[in-house]
């Protein structure tokens, strides 16, 4: 599989296994486009998110819950689309059709 994506062949795939609703209750599209996405999965990055949010120095949660909801997902986020093509934002700087999209 990994021969077959290196070579330009292929790509992964990822279809819902039923029909997803958003927290609005609207029903969900899924769409193939191209997308910018953040490596948070990269090591560097992660152990540095992991050092500022771990330190009380540079980082209040302000709430021990979100501490530990911080410490999880620094744990398991690898990728995330940063960007959308519509709405109110900053435009991406290098990519002005993407506006940015919060974490």
């Amino acid at each position: 599989k990994q021969e077959m994506i290196d070579a330009g062949q292929a790509c992964l795939y990822f279809e819902p296994e039923s029909r997803v609703m958003s927290r609005t209750n609207d029903e969900c599209v899924v769409a193939a486009t191209d997308q910018w996405y953040l490596a948070y999965g990269e090591e560097s990055w992660s152990e540095a998110v992991r050092k500022h949010v771990l330190n009380a120095d540079t980082f209040n949660a302000y709430d021990p819950k979100a501490l530990d909801n911080y410490k999880y997902v620094v744990g398991w986020l690898k990728e995330w689309a940063c960007t959308r093509q519509f709405g109110l934002g900053t435009y991406l700087p290098w990519d002005p059709v993407w506006v940015i999209e919060s974490l």
